[in-house]
């Protein structure tokens, strides 16, 4: 069985439409892990983490996951490090036959990265802008790995996207994680 949670009407509705198969939960925030049911593996991808503000919005994530998990169970999750989100200025632009992006990144408010997503959609000739603003925030490596033992979790693997070991986490800007339960 899968499920999934979504904080918002409008992506709830679509999530259910586009994965009929998904048992969805509308949540008040997404560090919140609703209901009672135990699992084999949760993820959380796209540096979703990052967007809670506080630590202690992830050490709740962390515990709500780990009370989720089946005993062995594993929790993967990626994150943007402090490397790259501390110094990260830049405005990018994408396109696509429906969309095109324009992606302004603003770094330096104390721990926090403000991400401003402007979309341009093609719909039956008609050119729609819409406008997501997403607030990422960092923490050291050692205080989310630090957490994740505290919640327990007895292995941590560090890896890559390819999932390969990372040797060096200090210098990295993205972070995968493969958490197993005790």
């Amino acid at each position: 069985k899968c499920y999934g949670t979504e904080t918002r009407q409008g992506m709830f509705e679509y999530s259910k439409e586009k994965c009929p198969n998904i048992k969805y939960f509308l949540t008040e925030n997404m560090y919140d892990v609703p209901g009672r049911h135990k699992v084999d593996l949760i993820t959380c991808t796209h540096d979703v983490v990052n967007y809670f503000e506080s630590f202690d919005n992830w050490i709740t994530f962390f515990k709500g996951v780990e009370k989720h998990l089946n005993r062995k169970g594993m929790f993967v999750f990626d994150f943007y490090t402090k490397t790259k989100l501390k110094d990260w200025n830049e405005t990018t632009y994408s396109s696509s036959d429906w969309i095109d992006c324009l992606t302004s990144v603003k770094s330096g408010l104390y721990d926090k990265t403000v991400i401003n997503y402007t979309y341009y959609i093609n719909y039956q000739n008609y050119m729609i802008k819409t406008r997501d603003i997403v607030v990422e925030s960092y923490f050291e490596n050692k205080t989310i790995f630090d957490a994740l033992a505290k919640c327990s979790f007895k292995k941590v693997l560090i890896v890559d996207k390819a999932l390969n070991p990372l040797e060096n986490v200090e210098f990295a800007e993205r972070i995968h994680v493969i958490a197993m339960k005790k």
